[in-house]
């Protein structure tokens, strides 16, 4: 942003875009912006000084507000994620509240647009079930999940004041495709979330209660899906028992300790309810990439049973890769994941993609990254 040479980019970038599309509307994003690079840039830094700005968040608001004054000034309206909210100041612009709704409340609150689109109610890409003997797909956010009755319950109007409510437009799924493998996961993790989604959007105060939904979605929609051939997801219409009274996890890639199961999959742990048995697959130290070396080379590694509560060992017992991932006991199979990433991991490191595709073709339990 220091660079004199950013705007007039960004402004060619926007002539351009704004040629292409004659909608009123241009998202910019703003999201997830990292500062760090901007704290390390002396260029940036010398701008701050110049402007007198205190920290790298007002050089992001200060871009935000000079692309949004060049948009009005193309006849084009600004929208983009909660993160511009700081930085835009004209009441056409409209903010999509995702990191909760805080964001959006204040939006309305100013005289702004708002779209309602928090990740615990609208989020798509979320786990479905927190019942883990449910085998559900990869999915993102280990301890996040948006059941049906969950999506269907979200009042996009709950803490806007009445004289403001007209500035909320509207909700918004959101479905992120990096843990999605192909078109039938796409309709597992979307349908009928979608149908939940869409009611929330269209029927305001004449929404019924969920049991009512429910019951239209099993007589109306689900015979379409099947008609269709949708992979849709059937959670909420079918109630599987446990396989047995324990919760059993397996942890591929370090030491799992009671701590690091509370806060990698405490919420999930809590809400299945069962005893909880962890086996680490773990030779001392090693790297997820070793692990799958040693399954390449079918080499055996240790499985080292704790039951959760207790650091005490239960069990020793000696493992090839192949065959602890393969035996059905567990209802839970947990990757290292690399830290500092995010994100699909099969992007990042090669041997990745190639042991999550194993996971899943091997395996019915639920996979996960811890």
């Amino acid at each position: 942003i220091g660079n004199p040479d950013l705007i007039p980019f960004l402004k060619d970038i926007l002539d351009e875009v704004c040629d292409l599309f004659p909608g009123e509307y241009v998202n910019i994003g703003g999201d997830e912006v990292k500062t760090e690079r901007w704290h390390e840039c002396p260029k940036c830094q010398a701008f701050m000084k110049e402007h007198g700005m205190t920290g790298e968040q007002q050089l992001q608001r200060y871009l935000v507000g000079e692309i949004e004054k060049y948009l009005l000034s193309k006849g084009k309206k600004m929208i983009g994620w909660g993160e511009i909210f700081e930085g835009c100041s004209d009441p056409s612009t409209t903010v999509l509240s995702w990191r909760g709704t805080e964001t959006g409340i204040k939006a309305a609150k100013k005289g702004m647009h708002s779209v309602m689109c928090p990740g615990h109610w609208m989020y798509l890409d979320y786990y479905q079930t927190p019942q883990t003997y449910r085998r559900e797909p990869l999915a993102i956010h280990r301890n996040w999940y948006t059941t049906l009755s969950k999506v269907y319950g979200y009042d996009p109007l709950e803490g806007v004041p009445g004289n403001k409510r007209e500035y909320v437009d509207g909700v918004q799924g959101n479905l992120w495709g990096e843990y999605i493998p192909d078109q039938a996961g796409l309709e597992h993790m979307a349908l009928p979330r979608l149908a939940a989604v869409a009611e929330v959007a269209w029927s305001g105060n004449r929404k019924t209660d969920f049991e009512d939904f429910r019951s239209r979605v099993a007589k109306v929609l689900l015979p379409l899906y099947e008609e269709r051939g949708y992979n849709y997801a059937r959670y909420e219409f079918e109630e599987p028992a446990p396989a047995s009274d324990t919760l059993r996890i397996l942890c591929i890639g370090n030491s799992f300790s009671n701590d690091a199961v509370n806060q990698h999959l405490g919420e999930i742990v809590r809400a299945d309810g069962r005893a909880v048995v962890v086996g680490n697959l773990y030779i001392g130290g090693c790297s997820l990439a070793t692990h799958w070396k040693n399954m390449t080379e079918d080499l055996p590694a240790y499985t080292y049973f704790k039951r959760f509560g207790t650091e005490k060992l239960t069990s020793v017992k000696e493992y090839r890769l192949s065959d602890a991932i393969t035996d059905e006991q567990w209802d839970v199979v947990t990757l290292q994941q690399r830290s500092g990433h995010s994100g699909l991991p099969e992007t990042y490191e090669p041997y990745l993609g190639d042991l999550v595709k194993y996971v899943r073709s091997h395996t019915k339990a639920r996979l996960m990254w811890h």
